[in-house]
């Protein structure tokens, strides 16, 4: 996940704007501690935040230029927002309801989105996760809003 990251900063020379989704908090915890470490500012949103501080997180990512990298709940990130400041979006782990994952993905691809969006979906080999992508009635890995764009190789 980091190389992706990564990748997609140095593709943009640091102008693009990264979304992580992760249906679990403790994961984003984790999540945090390596963003820190490789010198990303970034911010957090999730359901255990209060309104105000939801909308601080939000003005910080559209306005402000360092914000490369924010870390969602899949929960209280995917519905009702508008992330087209962003155009780059990281699913670490699949939801049982894949109507929830293109709610999420589709806060980035929105009206006013002037760039090409990413979307990347992460899934191991032998997993619940992989197992979860079997069920969904359309699978994928990599989607691809805009026909110009070229996924990031790993």
């Amino acid at each position: 996940m980091l190389e992706l990251i990564r990748k997609a900063l140095e593709r943009s020379e640091g102008a693009e704007k990264i979304i992580v989704y992760s249906q679990f908090t403790s994961y984003l915890d984790i999540l945090k501690t390596y963003v820190e470490q490789a010198g990303w500012k970034y911010v957090r949103y999730d359901g255990l935040m209060s309104g105000d501080e939801k909308e601080i997180t939000l003005k910080r990512l559209k306005e402000d230029p360092q914000v490369q990298v924010a870390l969602f709940s899949l929960k209280a990130g995917s519905v009702g927002l508008n992330l087209n400041s962003a155009n780059v979006v990281i699913l670490m782990d699949p939801w049982w309801n894949p109507a929830i994952e293109d709610q999420a993905f589709d806060r980035v691809h929105r009206i006013g989105q002037s760039k090409t969006v990413y979307i990347h979906k992460l899934l191991m080999p032998q997993t619940i996760e992989e197992r979860i992508e079997q069920v969904h009635p359309l699978f994928f890995v990599h989607v691809t809003y805009r026909s110009n764009a070229e996924p990031l190789q790993l």
